[in-house]
């Protein structure tokens, strides 16, 4: 099985990308080893999907980045931890850590996991989109559909 698993906050802007993006990729999904997840700061739950046996898993999420505003990068587990000794770059930070000191101390194997980080132009409190990430929204969606396709 394959997952696409969007996080954030629903009420701080920007911090929302992942959780729009796996809702909108839920409503076009057809493949049947494909589940769509939406984990509204719900990141210790990712953890029952790490301890099934799964093909690959791509989490979504607005990640603090030396990018531009709406520009996204896809990071390997490693990567992101790696970043996370140099600076924050999670919007969900004290989780975030809890997380990854959580899966080294089980063991998992991290090797298909992957991120899709988006640095967000504002997570200040409110709902919706900030307009450049309105304006990517669809190449993300053909984006993260591309990438859990690969092998």
């Amino acid at each position: 099985m394959k997952y696409i698993i969007g996080i954030g906050s629903w009420v701080n802007g920007d911090d929302s990308i992942g959780l729009y993006l796996a809702e909108e990729i839920q409503k076009i999904n057809k493949n049947s080893d494909l589940e769509v997840v939406i984990l509204n700061q719900e990141i210790l739950s990712l953890l029952t999907y790490l301890q099934e046996d799964f093909e690959k898993i791509l989490i979504i999420d607005a990640l603090e980045t030396d990018l531009e505003a709406g520009e996204w990068r896809i990071f390997s587990f490693e990567e992101v931890e790696n970043l996370k000794i140099t600076k924050s770059i999670s919007t969900h930070e004290g989780n975030l850590l809890t997380f990854l000191t959580v899966l080294k101390a089980l063991k998992i194997n991290l090797d298909k996991v992957k991120f899709f980080g988006i640095k967000p132009y504002s997570t200040e409190p409110g709902y919706g989109l900030s307009e450049i990430l309105n304006k990517n929204f669809n190449t993300y969606i053909q984006e993260i559909l591309k990438e859990i396709e690969k092998p």
